[in-house]
């Protein structure tokens, strides 16, 4: 249907509300509710054709023509939310499907509706519904376009924690193999040659060399992808909680009821990281003297994760830092395997880190 024309108007001579209403791009409608919960609209404009595909003497007649529009889906939330409104008196809001036949399409309307209660005990509704729908599919375009990346980004995580696990594991059967049997070599050499005191020396020399690279080696392949996890999670947790407690001096204990814990690779190295993370930001920043890392899984099949301390806690400001305490990155590395993370701190009064990993 097209348009209706412009109409001419001045401050002296405004549009007459009935043409101004007839020019809204939307169904304006007034909808009651008598006490026994008999719906009937009072009024509708001339959109109703444009919106819902029939003419509005119709749906006058009969109001439950809307809500034989519904999809089956949608159906029950337009009740409900009706209903609501009308027990609470606050706005009428939704947004569903219709399917109209001789459209022989589906579209999304929004009706929202402001609620007014009569003496009788009748509910008024003054409200528009609205045709959605070029905007919800943007709205899903969008989403499935998020869940696309995020399905990219996870698989393109998977690989390269994969590719992680294979270099470290070359750099140490390889260079770890080949640096042990320098090492070898060098104590071989020290005990078989007569050498002056200048040449000691440098065989000393290259020996401590070997050790460092040695340990170099390790480090690195530690960092690409710890070995520990080959002893299962509750495990690698173990010795991270240990060598904290090793390192900082701090009271720090683990609480699992299981003694291991199944999980993918992926997860379980997400896991390990996210609590070597926050156990460093403890010991940098927290100033505390009581540390506890709960972990279970709970019966929907969802790992749970809490680290808790009686520190200084985290300033707001700092837990909105992008970077501040590598919150950004523990977060987003559990959130592209589908789980929640969430902490919880004020000043002087600690931190508490939960996180829920689905499996």
């Amino acid at each position: 249907m097209p348009n209706p024309p412009a109409l001419p108007h001045d401050d002296e001579h405004p549009i007459p509300f009935q043409q101004m209403v007839e020019q809204i791009p939307g169904l304006i409608f007034q909808l009651s509710r008598d006490a026994n919960g008999v719906l009937k609209f009072i009024y509708l404009n001339e959109r109703c054709m444009d919106v819902l595909g029939m003419n509005a003497s119709a749906l006058r007649q009969n109001a439950s023509l809307l809500a034989d529009l519904i999809v089956v889906n949608d159906k029950q939330d337009y009740f409900d939310t009706l209903m609501q409104s009308a027990h609470t008196l606050q706005t009428w809001y939704w947004k569903g499907r219709i399917q109209i036949p001789s459209w022989q399409d589906i579209k999304w309307v929004s009706i929202r509706a402001t609620p007014m209660q009569h003496a009788d005990n009748n509910v008024l509704w003054n409200g528009i519904i609205t045709n959605v729908t070029q905007t919800k599919q943007e709205e899903l375009a969008a989403k499935q376009m998020q869940a696309r990346l995020l399905e990219l980004t996870v698989h393109d995580e998977k690989v390269k924690e994969q590719e992680r696990t294979r270099i470290a594991r070359e750099i140490h059967d390889e260079l770890g193999g080949n640096l042990t049997a320098i090492k070898m070599a060098i104590s071989l050499l020290k005990r078989k040659l007569e050498v002056t005191n200048a040449c000691v020396e440098k065989v000393d020399y290259i020996d401590k060399l070997a050790d460092n690279t040695i340990t170099a080696v390790r480090r690195i392949a530690s960092d690409l992808r710890p070995s520990v996890l080959d002893l299962g999670l509750v495990a690698a947790i173990q010795w991270q909680v240990d060598a904290f407690v090793r390192h900082t001096g701090t009271a720090c204990e683990l609480i699992c009821a299981d003694d291991e814990i199944s999980c993918p690779a992926d997860q379980a190295s997400a896991l390990f990281r996210v609590t070597q993370e926050a156990l460093t930001n403890i010991s940098k920043h927290a100033q505390a003297s009581l540390v506890h890392v709960y972990l279970e899984k709970n019966e929907m099949n969802t790992i749970l994760l809490s680290i808790t301390d009686n520190g200084i806690g985290i300033q707001s400001a700092d837990q909105l830092k992008s970077d501040g305490f590598g919150l950004r990155g523990m977060r987003e590395r559990i959130g592209m395997l589908g789980g929640q993370f969430n902490i919880d701190s004020s000043p002087q009064m600690g931190t508490v880190l939960n996180i829920a990993l689905p499996l």
